[in-house]
């Protein structure tokens, strides 16, 4: 017991502060409770306030590198790479959408047509075998056995050939083309040494008591593509190349069907080689070459197209009284019974017959009110060199009801 502040109390065990080497224990000195620091540590300084700082600006920016980094992988993964997965690689999910993105990115592609194995004049003497097997059945082309050499020029799925009897009497070229995988005949154009006068009009066929004989010789093309190389100065195209505007299609085979060979998908009628003529009294427009001579001294019955080599397709219009067809009309006018198919064409104005040579057109508009005789004559020249203006001339020709 000791006093502390004149009291009496019970006795205060000493603090013992144990340190690695020894115990000391500390007593109480004139009532007063004293705490003694081990030895140890009494020359220890406590850190100061700068220290603290940098301690807390490690913490502080370790703590927004952390943060940092959550967002940006958030962003990434949560939002940027789903679209740009869906870009890259459409879903099959969603054809809708990769249909149209092809459509507008990429060009269609065109599925190309199955090429046939067989030679196109193979196919040529096979359809005309297999035409004239049917009973009674004739044709204004050379049979398929009086046929010599014929040779074939050939374009993707379009075919030139050029023919000849085995005689020499005639000639021919025929058009071909490729149609559900096998060759068929688009047109064909005989030269032979029996033949009507090219001048002979409707009026004068019934006088006319034997046709004229002939001796004509093809024009000369020397790239095969079914244009002469005179025609090909007209439509400005080379006479070394077949297909002279890259297109994939003969230059031939584009004038059969009015399309200018020299301009790539432009028509024959924009073609600053070409005119249109119009004919008020008869009601009919033709397309012919721009630099060739017109000689209307005729009146509007009779119109003639002359080239600067003097070779002339004409035009020669009357009414049709009896209001025929034009197979009746033909079958009357040369007192034959039946017109062969391969002589009959039409459009959507007119009906027509040719004649056994393919020179003379026949024709009468639908409504059987006129006549019409186109005709092409190479005059002393005696070389077909413009076979396909008359072509030209004969598809463009076109009747206003």
């Amino acid at each position: 017991m000791f006093k502390i502040f004149g009291k009496e109390e019970k006795k205060i065990p000493a603090l013992v502060v144990k340190s690695k080497k020894e115990e000391q224990p500390l007593t109480p000195d004139e009532g007063v409770i004293i705490h003694s620091m081990p030895e140890q540590f009494r020359n220890l300084t406590l850190k100061t306030g700068s220290n603290v700082k940098a301690t807390g600006l490690v913490i502080v920016i370790g703590g927004a590198v952390v943060l940092l980094s959550a967002v940006v992988f958030m962003y990434y993964f949560l939002i940027k790479s789903p679209v740009q997965k869906t870009a890259k690689q459409p879903s099959a999910e969603t054809p809708k959408q990769t249909t149209q993105q092809s459509a507008v990115t990429e060009t269609p592609v065109v599925a190309t047509p199955a090429m046939p194995t067989e030679k196109p004049e193979d196919a040529y003497l096979r359809i005309k075998r297999s035409e004239l097997s049917a009973p009674g059945a004739t044709s204004s082309a050379p049979a398929p056995d009086d046929l010599g050499n014929i040779t074939a020029s050939v374009n993707g799925n379009y075919a030139v050939l050029q023919a000849a009897t085995k005689d020499g009497t005639k000639g021919g070229v025929i058009n071909m083309s490729v149609d559900s995988g096998a060759w068929k005949i688009e047109s064909e154009n005989w030269i032979t040494i029996v033949m009507q006068s090219a001048t002979t009009t409707p009026a004068e066929a019934t006088s006319t008591a034997t046709d004229q004989t002939t001796n004509y010789r093809p024009g000369i093309d020397t790239d095969g593509d079914g244009l002469t190389d005179k025609e090909e100065a007209i439509f400005g195209t080379s006479p070394t190349s077949t297909d002279s505007n890259s297109n994939g299609y003969l230059d031939g085979f584009e004038v059969l069907h009015l399309y200018d060979p020299a301009v790539k998908g432009r028509k024959l009628s924009a073609s600053p080689n070409f005119k249109i003529f119009s004919n008020k009294s008869f009601g009919y427009s033709f397309l012919y070459p721009g630099k060739w001579d017109i000689n209307d001294s005729g009146g509007d019955e009779a119109i003639m197209i002359k080239s600067p080599d003097n070779q002339f397709i004409q035009a020669v219009s009357q009414p049709n009284p009896d209001r025929l067809s034009i197979e009746d009309w033909y079958k009357k006018q040369f007192s034959v019974d039946t017109v062969l198919p391969d002589r009959i064409a039409s459009s959507t104005t007119w009906d027509a017959v040719f004649s056994q040579d393919g020179l003379i057109a026949y024709l009468t508009d639908k409504k059987h009110d006129y006549l019409f005789t186109l005709a092409y004559n190479p005059a002393e020249n005696q070389t077909l060199d413009y076979i396909n203006i008359f072509k030209v001339v004969l598809s463009s020709f076109e009747i206003k009801n």
